[in-house]
């Protein structure tokens, strides 16, 4: 039968307990109170004796978790942790852009989704990596699928659910993106010019701001102050934090033309709820207007075979960073309006112009001849 202990210099109580054949086992059981101390020696020697598979031994466990703490043992399922626990607490944005993610692994586990979620083995992960690429995806692609895992299967660390990250020893190679190419300020015009109705108005944005294309059309009065002339868009992730973008003089005045009294809803009302995707997407309906206006997007393919547009809306925001870097405004200023979070994000969207680079060169002290 079990019995507890005291050691020198030790305050918790030591339990006592013999397996099945009859070997003495020893452990602390981190229990400065006898009876809860009891309550474990107890059940690790009922299942040492008796349990024969893992489902009886997590229950004793959370029987005897539940009595001296009032908590029972949380052992969730991938499919619980991952839909339950960690992507609902996501945005709407958020959780759109990585439910795909989710339900590719899903299939991937088949019946093993409805397993441990720390059953999951780095392997397993490794071998999902692998499964997507034969897909052929863009390599970002492949990166937002183990990003994902890596931020889902670390939050589970954190809380304590698992012990290690299964994802952590895996790696995705990105190699180098197709560089995306900027519209000049005629051809930003040219593409106003050519279209109608409330895509004038998310143009606009687009080149003022610097916004992604779903954030542009989703913008709302109430984030817009002209009073102030700013605009204040939420930082993903960070609670009751803004980024600030001033607003431009020549946007101020549409913006003022258009303003309802009430300064409330979208501003872009029709254009709100549309995704960026998809056959009648917010990006497919840009490409008749570049069409219209005359503006070559640059299509090329892909090593892949995926069609890409070196030239798109996405574009604007490239233009709106360069077009700041070009007129020398400090890298910190362009990150707290782009939201950009790290310097090498925020280096992809620079492409600074030779003029500018040769005034930079030229600004250094020269050599007496």
């Amino acid at each position: 039968m079990a019995s507890l202990h005291r050691r020198p210099r030790s305050k918790y109580w030591h339990a006592a307990w013999r397996d099945a054949v009859g070997k003495l086992h020893l452990r602390s059981t981190k229990e400065t109170v006898r009876h809860k101390a009891w309550e474990i020696a107890r059940g690790w020697e009922q299942v040492e004796r008796n349990a024969s598979n893992e489902a009886q031994v997590r229950k004793v466990m959370s029987e005897i978790l539940q009595r001296n703490t009032g908590q029972p043992l949380r052992t969730p399922t991938v499919r619980e942790w991952l839909s339950n626990d960690w992507l609902s607490r996501k945005s709407e944005k958020t959780k759109k852009r990585y439910s795909g993610v989710v339900n590719a692994f899903y299939t991937f586990l088949g019946d093993r989704a409805d397993r441990p979620l720390k059953d999951v083995t780095p392997r397993d992960i490794q071998k999902h990596i692998d499964e997507v690429k034969l897909t052929n995806p863009a390599d970002k692609t492949l990166s937002l699928h183990l990003q994902a895992l890596k931020s889902a299967f670390n939050e589970a660390r954190r809380m304590q659910v698992i012990d290690s990250n299964p994802a952590d020893p895996v790696t995705v190679i990105v190699k180098d993106e197709i560089e995306r190419e900027l519209f000049t300020e005629d051809e930003a015009k040219l593409l106003i010019d050519a279209a109608e109705g409330e895509w004038k108005t998310l143009l606009r944005i687009g080149y003022y701001t610097a916004l992604r294309l779903t954030t542009a059309a989703s913008l709302r009065w109430e984030q817009v102050d002209l009073t102030e002339r700013l605009i204040r868009i939420p930082k993903p992730g960070k609670r009751g934090k803004f980024a600030l973008i001033p607003i431009h003089e020549s946007f101020f005045r549409h913006l003022a033309s258009i303003a309802p009294k009430a300064k409330e809803g979208f501003v872009t009302p029709s254009l709100a709820h549309l995704d960026s995707g998809g056959k009648r997407g917010l990006s497919k309906q840009f490409n008749p207007i570049a069409k219209k206006a005359g503006v070559d997007l640059r299509e090329v393919t892909r090593p892949n075979g995926h069609k890409f547009c070196k030239r798109s809306f996405h574009s604007l925001r490239h233009g709106f960073v360069s077009g700041l870097a070009n007129q020398g405004v400090a890298p910190e200023q362009r990150r707290a309006m782009t939201g950009h979070k790290t310097d090498g994000a925020h280096a992809r969207y620079t492409h600074l112009e030779t003029e500018t680079l040769r005034t930079a060169v030229n600004k250094l002290p020269a050599i007496p001849e």
